[in-house]
């Protein structure tokens, strides 16, 4: 990466700003699911259905990426329960461990 990008990354600047000094093409969402559903619409309206079938690919495909994400947002909380579950074992443990070595008259690392 050049120096430029990097002071870019640092800057807290608008994003169109930075995109026009650095002749960076910006690589977001070009449509939404309204906006394909919208032109499914006028395609219907006026009874020229050539593109129906890529504009239903287009928004499956929307669609998949987003039950996609909602899957991984799932995926991230359950995985954040399950360690927060076991610190709190590890954490019971630790006091019972601890518990016992004093009762044997070892002395606890921790």
């Amino acid at each position: 990466m050049s120096n430029e990008i990097f002071e870019m990354m640092n800057k807290k600047e608008n994003i169109s700003d930075d995109i026009e000094r650095t002749n960076i093409p910006y690589v977001g969402l070009n449509r939404t699911m309204c906006g394909v559903l919208d032109e499914m619409r006028s395609c219907h309206k006026t009874h020229n259905y050539a593109p129906i079938l890529g504009l239903i690919e287009e928004i499956q495909s929307m669609g998949n990426r987003m039950e996609s994400s909602m899957q991984d947002v799932k995926d991230f909380k359950l995985l954040y329960k399950a360690r927060r579950n076991l610190k709190r074992e590890v954490l019971l443990l630790e006091k019972y461990r601890n518990k016992l070595r004093k009762e044997t008259g070892k002395v606890a690392e921790r």
